[in-house]
């Protein structure tokens, strides 16, 4: 039976070719999602509105990666498609494929925009970054393209002071898909993998609100913040498709994330899909959907269900409950 389902997130890959400290990709099983497993779940669903191509590893490194997309823009030709990626396999070929690809938007994920510490964090060249990122802005505005390109910006404690930098590097390569600003994630499932001396980067309550001045009295990192806050990605449209007097998790009511192994999952913070997933997506895309419902109706009674320890959207979803409050 085909389903209905609007919101998902596929991995395309767990590989990746760089190296930064705090990806929990780089101690997972590294491979590639199965292109016929990706065509079985999109053949087994309808009525999809998002599909975010992105997980722990770097999509462009997947062989058929475009082929992906051909293919669920040939299934759901109106779905918005978005990746995110480190911007080092911004290739001529590459580019040519991507604004062919008819696709919604692409971040691109940075830490900093010093050379020395770029390379520092991530183990590669912010120059060759820079350098294909102008390329794709080039092709697109040329060829008028409708794609959006924009930052995903992970905040470490060292890195605080470089949201005004990354918003110069944004202007000055005249993006316009907005600036996604994150703190360095501090969630267990990500946190289990850091260093002593990655779990000190993570963002204290000073450096958040440092952060947080800086946004605010920078017009460019303001102004393309409030942009990608305004624009349809594929979490504010997740987080949206519920109306706000339905006190539930969007992932639970409207979304699915399939991870490289071709296991389906309640989130994208699922990093143990043997453990914590639901099925593998060629067994029955209804009974995951059925299990999905059960950790919804958990959820509604005020139990945090094994996968949703440690998240905050959970966590609020219960204490709206008890207080009352949607």
């Amino acid at each position: 039976m085909i389903q209905s389902l609007e919101y998902i997130q596929i991995e395309p890959t767990t590989r990746c070719n760089y190296t930064c400290g705090f990806c929990a990709g780089r101690h997972m099983q590294q491979q590639d999602l199965d292109f016929e497993t990706f065509k079985t779940l999109l053949d087994s669903t309808q009525n999809l509105k998002h599909i975010e191509l992105q997980g722990e590893g770097e999509p462009l490194m997947h062989p058929q990666f475009f082929d992906m997309i051909a293919y669920a823009r040939l299934r759901f030709p109106s779905a918005a498609i978005s990746f995110i990626t480190n911007g080092s396999l911004f290739t001529t070929d590459n580019i040519a494929k991507i604004i062919a690809a008819n696709i919604h938007t692409i971040l691109i994920s940075i830490e900093s925009a010093d050379e020395a510490e770029f390379q520092q964090i991530r183990g590669g060249k912010l120059a060759k970054v820079k350098r294909g990122i102008a390329e794709l802005i080039a092709q697109k505005n040329a060829l008028a393209s409708t794609l959006k390109v924009g930052f995903a910006v992970t905040v470490l404690k060292q890195t605080v002071t470089q949201i005004n930098y990354i918003g110069e590097l944004y202007k000055d390569l005249n993006m316009d898909g907005g600036i996604n600003i994150q703190p360095l994630q501090g969630m267990d499932c990500y946190a289990q993998f850091y260093t002593p001396e990655m779990k000190q980067s993570l963002l204290g309550h000073e450096d958040r609100a440092t952060l947080n001045s800086l946004i605010a009295s920078d017009r460019t990192v303001k102004t393309a913040y409030r942009s990608y806050q305004a624009q349809k990605s594929f979490y504010s449209s997740l987080f949206s498709s519920i109306p706000e007097y339905i006190n539930a998790c969007a992932w639970l009511e409207n979304g699915l994330y399939i991870a490289a192994d071709g296991v389906a999952a309640s989130c994208c913070y699922v990093k143990n899909t043997q453990k914590d997933g639901y099925a593998p997506i060629t067994t029955s895309l209804e009974s995951i959907l059925e299990q999905r419902a059960e950790l919804s109706r958990q959820l509604g009674e005020n139990k945090v269900p094994a996968q949703c320890q440690g998240c905050g959207i959970a966590y609020n979803v219960i204490n709206r409950n008890k207080t009352g409050h949607n």
